[in-house]
């Protein structure tokens, strides 16, 4: 018949559209963040020279150079990270208020047939709560990649520093991999039980 040859709908995401729209301060966000992230590791060189001028007999001068030079960096690596922060949130809240405007001109189009599908507590939720996590996750969305370029840049200067010993931490972060994998997915399992007994409430509610 006619219905068997229809092909099954595919799921939507709303991930693709979000980057292409808000794709320009996404990507001055993360170079924004690489940026920053480099500038952290610059104190503990100069920390370094710090130690050297102390254990030498140098002039006095290069010591308040040194000693500057640690302050500007702290400065402009807590510049560039609350600047990261900032665009990220506006990001954030920009893709709040699209889903919200999405989500209600949807509400208020769909058929009664699909009305019974999906409770009043599911559409305030998603309204509400859901698109609330967009704010909350994109400002630390970069830690994606950046997390693993901190992790590499940080083990070769240790590795500078204390040769093989270095690979100590990098063991103990790999062994906590898989706990802290059981961990993520046991939080997820609990927020799922806990969207559900939202929808239950609020449907209670709209009943009473």
């Amino acid at each position: 018949g006619p219905k068997s040859n229809r092909k099954p709908k595919k799921k939507l995401s709303v991930i693709g559209p979000l980057c292409r729209t808000f794709w320009i301060p996404l990507v001055t966000g993360a170079f924004t963040k690489l940026i920053g992230d480099m500038i952290a590791f610059a104190n503990p060189q100069v920390l370094n020279l710090m130690i050297k001028f102390v254990a030498s007999k140098e002039f006095m001068w290069r010591g308040f150079v040194y000693a500057v030079t640690m302050f500007v960096i702290a400065e402009v690596q807590t510049i560039f990270f609350h600047q990261y922060l900032m665009s990220m949130y506006v990001v954030g809240i920009n893709c709040r208020t699209a889903l919200m405007s999405a989500i209600y001109k949807k509400a208020l189009r769909i058929s009664n047939s699909a009305r019974k599908l999906s409770t009043v507590g599911e559409v305030v939720n998603l309204m509400a709560v859901d698109a609330q996590r967009i704010t909350e996750f994109l400002p630390f969305s970069h830690l994606l990649w950046s997390s693993q370029v901190t992790i590499i840049a940080a083990v070769y200067f240790l590795w500078q520093l204390l040769g093989p010993a270095a690979l100590a931490g990098l063991a103990v972060m790999i062994v906590l991999i898989p706990i802290n994998t059981l961990i993520a997915k046991k939080v997820k399992t609990l927020q799922m039980k806990q969207m559900k007994y939202k929808d239950e409430r609020i449907k209670v509610i709209n009943e009473v």
